[in-house]
Formats: structure tokens, C-alpha cells, sequence
């Protein structure tokens, strides 16, 4: 009997069948992770026989750019042509649009051969956090900053992503700092995710208010678990390893269409760029 397999729209119905894929690659990614991801982005889906078969999503940056993640084939179906159909019909729901995307090795193949380009490191640092002991002028924000911290994001990094943090600022906790004159100078969001909770987006005017935001999380979650994704010419690295979140495998970020690096001190978490 022939295998029917088709590529269609990844839907909620999916993230139960989503998650569990994913867990097959040691991803940490939780049903509700998943569910979130679809509320602020789109998906294709390999459908075999109807069963879930493999998934590429990607999330708008406006009109002009998109964040492509979570691209996976089940490993005794890789080799079959399946990441290749997704790549290909995710480029052309995108066509023209400047795309970015954080490669794990396994993936480097698929996404140079789709002509994605190698620009940076993205360093994952992970672990039981430890508190910092220093003096931060960071504070716990409401939800009323959302609008500011919104037009932050997009003039200090150029991304259009306000539908993004819309959402995410709702089931996080807000962190901002500002500078003398009232001013935003730096916010860093943290929620839950994965094996526990994930510090980011940080968006800073310098290193000191970044490092100033995310010590407020490692102290806030001394002992929890906790997750940070971010650009190594930022070298956040090691503070972050010296607070018990070590250094585990990087991805590499990659481009079609430009040439630059994340612009945030770390990214809303290493799928969503």
C-alpha cells in the first residue's frame, strides 16, 4: 500500500503530537511552549498517513523579514526528502522577505543547501541559576510599560516584532531598567519554558544594563532552573556560566538576504530569534 504524505498548516490540534516529536530530539519544548508558538506564528506540517511527520514554523518581522524554527523530520524518516519539502515550502510562503533561523549542527546541511548563510554564534547557557549579590537598578514592571517597551525594541533593533512581545509580555515577568532621565534604557523578559523558565528577549542600550536585567531573574530564581540564548560577540558567556548557567551546544545564526547579527543581548528564546 503507497504512503500518502502531504504538506499542509500546522494547526493547534497538532501540538500534542508536536511536543512529543520534538522530545525525540532532547528539545525541551512543552505542549503549552508549542501552543504558544502557534498563537504568535505560523507552521507547515509533513502529514504521513495523517500522522504528524515533521514541522517548519516561522514568525513575521513585519512585511519584509521572518524568523524560521523548530525544522524537524522524525530520525527514521530523515534522509527521505522531508526536510527539503518543508525548507522549500516555508521559503515560499516567505518569498522576497530577508529570513533568519538558528542552526543546530544536525541542521547546517538542509539550511545551507535552502542558501542560508553562516553570520554568528548563538551561545545556549543553561542550568540551576545561582544568585549574583549585585547591586541592580533593574526593577519588576506591570504591563503598562508594553507600549514602551515595544518601541524600544524596534529602534534600538530594527526588528518589527510588536505582535511578538504583545503576547509575550503577558505571560512573563517584566523586568526594566531606566536611565536619569526616567527614560527606558534596557528590558529583559522571563517565563516559562521548557525544564523551567527562560530569561528573554533582553534588549539594552549597553552590556551593564543587560547584565543589570538578567541579574535580576538569576537572583529572583536562585535554585530554579533557567535558560538564556545569546549572540557571543556579546562574550555574556562566561558571567552567565560563573551564575550556574553553563555553556552547553551553540547554534549558529543564519541569514538569507542579510548579514546581520541578533542585535538584543539574548533572544526571546533560540526557535524565535
Amino acid at each position: 500500500m503507497d504512503t500518502k504524505t502531504d504538506v499542509v498548516p500546522l494547526t493547534r490540534e497538532d501540538v500534542s503530537a508536536a511536543a512529543a516529536l520534538s522530545a525525540t530530539f532532547g528539545w525541551p519544548h512543552r505542549q503549552e511552549d508549542w501552543a504558544l508558538m502557534l498563537r504568535i506564528g505560523a507552521g507547515l506540517k509533513i502529514q504521513r498517513d495523517g500522522a504528524l511527520a515533521g514541522t517548519v514554523m516561522w514568525w513575521p518581522l513585519g512585511a519584509d523579514a521572518a524568523t524560521l524554527g523548530m525544522v524537524m523530520v522524525p530520525k527514521h524518516l530523515q534522509g527521505q526528502g522531508g526536510g527539503t519539502r518543508l525548507m522549500q515550502a516555508a521559503l515560499a510562503a516567505n518569498t522576497g522577505k530577508t529570513l533568519r533561523l538558528n542552526a543546530t549542527p544536525e541542521g547546517m546541511a538542509l539550511y545551507q543547501g535552502a542558501g542560508f548563510r553562516d553570520v554568528g554564534v548563538i551561545c545556549q547557557n543553561q542550568g540551576i541559576a545561582r544568585g549574583t549579590g549585585e547591586t541592580s537598578d533593574a526593577v519588576l514592571a506591570g504591563r503598562y510599560v508594553a507600549s514602551q517597551i515595544m518601541q524600544f525594541d524596534q529602534r534600538v533593533t530594527g526588528l518589527q516584532r510588536s505582535h511578538i512581545l504583545e503576547t509575550l509580555v503577558t505571560v512573563s515577568d517584566v523586568a526594566i531598567s531606566t536611565d536619569a532621565s526616567g527614560e527606558l534604557a534596557g528590558y529583559a523578559l522571563c517565563r516559562a519554558f521548557g525544564m523551567g523558565r527562560v530569561i528573554g528577549p533582553v534588549v539594552a542600550s549597553d552590556t551593564l544594563t543587560a547584565k543589570a536585567l538578567i541579574a535580576l531573574f538569576l537572583d529572583r530564581y536562585t535554585g530554579q532552573f533557567l535558560r538564556i540564548d545569546t549572540p557571543a560577540m556579546h562574550g555574556l558567556s562566561p558571567w552567565l556560566a560563573a551564575h550556574g548557567l553553563i555553556e552547553v551546544e551553540p547554534a549558529t545564526a543564519m541569514r538569507i538576504g542579510a548579514d546581520d547579527l541578533p542585535p538584543a543581548f539574548a533572544l526571546a528564546s533560540q526557535a524565535l530569534g
